[in-house]
């Protein structure tokens, strides 16, 4: 009995961890506040541009440095910047972004 349990308690820590999923750029969106002011699609609010066909005219790097801009860059900008947004967060939303068109 003590080695079946040994056996058990070995196969079941030896089990690969499952990571947790890594959130969608529609849900950072949502997740984040941006549908407050921004629409995309048919949700959202309308004091902010319309982000449905943002890729259009912006990249991914236009998005990114948006949501963290450089030193100086976006002073006169309404929107927020979000400095404590992790990097793979802001890839995330900027690539989902740059791929509405």
């Amino acid at each position: 009995m003590r080695r079946i349990v040994l056996t058990l308690s070995l196969l079941l820590f030896s089990l690969p961890l499952q990571a947790a999923e890594t959130p969608n750029g529609d849900e950072l969106l949502k997740a984040w506040g941006c549908r407050a002011c921004h629409r995309v699609g048919n949700f959202g609010g309308s004091l902010a541009n319309d982000l449905s066909q943002v890729g259009r005219r912006l990249n991914a790097i236009d998005i990114r440095l948006k949501l963290h801009p450089l030193p100086g860059q976006n002073k006169e900008a309404l929107m927020p910047t979000y400095p404590e947004m992790p990097d793979d967060e802001v890839r995330i939303i900027s690539t989902y972004l740059a791929d509405l068109k």
